[in-house]
């Protein structure tokens, strides 16, 4: 199955205890922050800090531990984003992040990380013809 990448507004939810795996199979999921909220790091998924991904205006987001259908959390100032990703780029190594392009990040982004890698080759090969001529 491939991310809906468009898949319309966030499914609006109360508390941590609505989250499950079929709602998430849906399509996003927003949960408004209060002061009563505990950290992601709380929520008993296994959630941590994560820095490998797109940020979309968030101040920080968060992945659990698993290889697939893994959760993602994206930390706003004033609600969280949860949505499930097909592969977790942080573990499973070089499969998972392979799996994790094609199938969970979005098109317009997979071609921003195209242009950087052929940016970075010719870099490279600009550097390597001037040292070495």
């Amino acid at each position: 199955m491939v991310h809906a990448f468009d898949d319309g507004e966030p499914t609006p939810i109360e508390s941590v205890e609505d989250i499950d795996l079929e709602l998430l199979q849906q399509g996003t999921i927003r949960l408004d922050r209060s002061p009563q909220l505990p950290p992601p790091t709380e929520w008993g998924f296994g959630l941590e800090p994560s820095t490998l991904g797109f940020p979309d205006g968030a101040n920080r987001m968060y992945r659990d531990g698993r290889s697939d259908d893994s959760l993602q959390v994206r930390e706003y100032d004033d609600y969280y984003l949860i949505q499930l990703d097909h592969a977790n780029p942080t573990v499973g190594g070089v499969d998972n992040l392979v799996a994790h392009y094609e199938l969970d990040v979005p098109p317009k982004q997979r071609r921003l990380l195209v242009v950087a890698a052929v940016a970075v080759v010719l870099v490279a090969l600009l550097l390597v013809w001037l040292l070495f001529g």
